[in-house]
């Protein structure tokens, strides 16, 4: 059996207002800019207090139970770029590469002037053996920290990797 056209866009009609009525609204009130914490009742104070402890996981080299705690964060406020930073720098203690690139890109385009999300990333891809992307991420994040006194630590630590990559590859 095959539909027609108007079938297909009736069916595909019926079927988005079916989703809409089994999840209450929720996926609307999410791509509207709602929040999951919010929907649950979670305070910014009980958010932050959730933050503090993946922090202080993170601190102790508890990084499994960090990622878990920045995974429920960013579930709960995706649009908070620290919770998503914060997840990225657990992945990449995980070996969870590809994930931390995920998580990397929405700070990036949060504020794209900030070159700590793209050094970053460019740690990742060294760790993924991406070696040419990786270096072309560093250049980018010599010229953001160029002038700029307060990026000039990451602008040396940039530097020193840039170096290291520079030789033959691997």
């Amino acid at each position: 059996m095959s539909l027609d056209a108007e079938e297909n866009a009736a069916l595909a009609e019926n079927l988005a207002a079916a989703m809409e009525e089994a999840t209450g609204g929720l996926a609307s009130y999410i791509r509207a800019g709602g929040k999951l914490g919010d929907v649950l009742g979670l305070t910014q104070a009980e958010l932050e207090a959730m933050y503090s402890l993946g922090y202080a996981m993170y601190e102790q080299q508890r990084y499994s139970e960090a990622f878990k705690v920045f995974s429920a964060l960013v579930s709960y406020d995706h649009t908070q770029p620290r919770y998503g930073l914060a997840l990225a720098a657990a992945s990449r203690m995980l070996g969870r590469h590809e994930d931390a690139m995920r998580q990397y890109l929405p700070a990036i385009a949060a504020n794209p002037l900030d070159p700590a999300p793209l050094y970053h990333s460019a740690e990742s891809l060294v760790e993924m053996g991406r070696r040419d992307e990786a270096i072309e991420a560093l250049d980018a994040v010599a010229a953001m920290c160029d002038g700029e006194p307060q990026h000039a630590t990451l602008a040396a630590r940039a530097q020193v990797l840039r170096r290291a990559l520079s030789g033959p590859p691997a």
